[in-house]
């Protein structure tokens, strides 16, 4: 009777094997008293000799044992009221479940039910609120028109008040505009003819200070310096473009008339030999403008260079020699005052070629 009971039981919870329980396993004492000196215990877990092929799975230290929470039974255990009381655990453990899972679908079925008449008394209380909120609408925009039709009237009457006195304004103003007009021209004819007459007496002026038929040259403060630096023939170029800077940068300094003369040096086109076997060399250059009265500027500027040679002896004999390059920008900016000096800077700038500024400088302020 057990047995049926058994059977009947796991076929309610869907245990295929009544003997493992679907587990399985089962155990059994190792085959040799002495097996257990191999530290690995004193039982075997093998396959179920019911549903397999009662196979060894592994050792074990203890006979106590379970697997997915089920005991594990000895293989020779045909004891059936432990099995029954396990098998009986399951189901009342899957009728639970199932009573928990029904329980939440009753619970839910009474919710969805419940939303569904929250839901139909809110659309019922939407239409009842649409209804009037469409009968005020209806209220409010038969008032409305009737304000639009009374404010269109007002309006109609204040734009024509207010077109009579626009166009009031409008004469008024463009009578303003002529009258400003006119004022303007004749204040930009007086201005026009002032300034003309400003450059007829600076043209004048300047023309009398320069035909002043004096013989000698009349300077205005002449402005000098140079900048030097020494470099390898590789980097001649670079040292060559920061002595330019330089230079641009210190005339610049003076401010005023000399701004835009000193922009002209960087477009000074310098081209040095560096293949020259010379141990000298010397360009000069120069480059004219005028200052804000009238009164011209030279600017004169020479570019000298100088090869130099060092030994450097490191045993008796064994050394070698370096090579290094001095180059020396100098320039000069002279003001001259009078034609006589102009006469001498333009004969200076027609011979710059053949020229040296150190050769004509003391001429030209003699």
């Amino acid at each position: 009777m057990s047995d049926q009971q058994l059977k009947d039981l796991c076929k309610k919870c869907d245990i295929k094997c009544p003997k493992c329980l679907d587990t399985g396993k089962l155990w059994k004492g190792r085959d040799s008293p002495f097996a257990h000196f191999d530290g690995r215990g004193s039982f075997d877990v093998i396959r179920c000799n019911n549903c397999s092929n009662g196979n060894w799975l592994y050792c074990s230290h203890s006979s106590n044992l379970s697997e997915f929470g089920i005991k594990l039974f000895h293989k020779d255990d045909n004891n059936n009221s432990i099995r029954i009381n396990i098998v009986e655990n399951i189901i009342k453990l899957i009728e639970s479940k199932e009573k928990e899972a029904n329980d939440k679908l009753e619970r839910e079925k009474l919710e969805k039910l419940e939303r569904e008449r929250l839901e139909q008394e809110a659309c019922f209380l939407i239409r009842q609120n649409e209804e009037k909120e469409k009968e005020q609408k209806r209220e409010q925009e038969q008032k409305r028109i009737k304000q639009e039709q009374e404010q269109k009237e007002q309006e109609e009457q204040r734009k024509k008040e207010q077109e009579r006195k626009e166009e009031e304004q409008r004469e008024q103003d463009e009578q303003r505009k002529r009258e400003q007009e006119r004022k303007r021209i004749e204040q930009e004819q007086a201005d026009e003819s002032y300034k003309i007459s400003l450059i007829q007496r600076k043209r004048e002026r300047i023309e009398r200070a320069m035909n002043d038929n004096n013989p000698q040259p009349i300077w205005g403060q002449s402005l000098e310096n140079s900048f030097s630096t020494t470099t390898t023939d590789l980097h001649l170029n670079v040292e060559l473009g920061k002595l330019i800077e330089k230079t641009t940068s210190a005339i610049q300094a003076y401010g005023g008339d000399l701004v835009s003369l000193a922009n002209t040096i960087k477009d000074i086109k310098i081209d040095l030999d560096y293949s020259s076997k010379d141990e000298k060399t010397e360009q000069t250059k120069c480059s004219q403008s005028t200052t804000s009265d009238g009164f011209p500027i030279y600017l004169f500027l020479t570019i000298s260079t100088s090869k130099e040679n060092t030994n450097c002896k490191l045993l008796e004999w064994c050394g070698f020699i370096t090579s290094e390059t001095k180059i020396t920008i100098k320039y000069m900016i002279l003001f001259p005052q009078n034609n006589t000096a102009k006469k001498i800077c333009d004969i200076s700038v027609t011979n710059i070629t053949d020229s040296k500024l150190t050769h004509f400088v003391n001429d030209m302020l003699r």
